[in-house]
């Protein structure tokens, strides 16, 4: 089953947020991956506010994406790992607000911004 952008997965350990996978695998299998978390005092990262209408089946407050903890993941691990968890992905249009967003996020590394960019088939925006 290869991996595609949308998809979520959530590791079976604390504190079991869902990570979803923001990019197509590279040339060297790899993907940009970011978490969800709920939005209290302590995120410095909420740029790309999610609602519970943004994906039903898990959203029940409100959700950020944390760009700042965003990192490549290699999608034959993600596949192949017997310690996560496959959720529902996310609905296409939640996936490009995402995407979106952090292709603007000054939280995110510009190299990842970049991919998230190309992805959307966009020029990199200024920030």
């Amino acid at each position: 089953m290869p991996v595609r952008p949308g998809d979520v997965f959530t590791p079976q350990a604390a504190p079991f947020h869902r990570y979803i996978i923001l990019t197509r695998p590279d040339a060297d299998g790899n993907v940009l991956v970011a978490n969800l978390t709920s939005i209290n005092a302590n995120n410095e990262d909420q740029g790309c506010r999610l609602e519970m209408s943004d994906y039903p089946s898990y959203i029940k407050n409100q959700t950020t994406v944390r760009f700042n903890k965003a990192d490549l993941y290699q999608a034959s691990g993600i596949v192949e790992s017997h310690s996560l968890k496959i959720n529902e992905p996310v609905p296409p249009d939640t996936l490009k607000k995402i995407q979106r967003c952090g292709s603007k996020s000054i939280n995110l590394k510009k190299k990842y911004r970049k991919l998230l960019a190309d992805e959307l088939g966009i020029a990199l925006p200024e920030i």
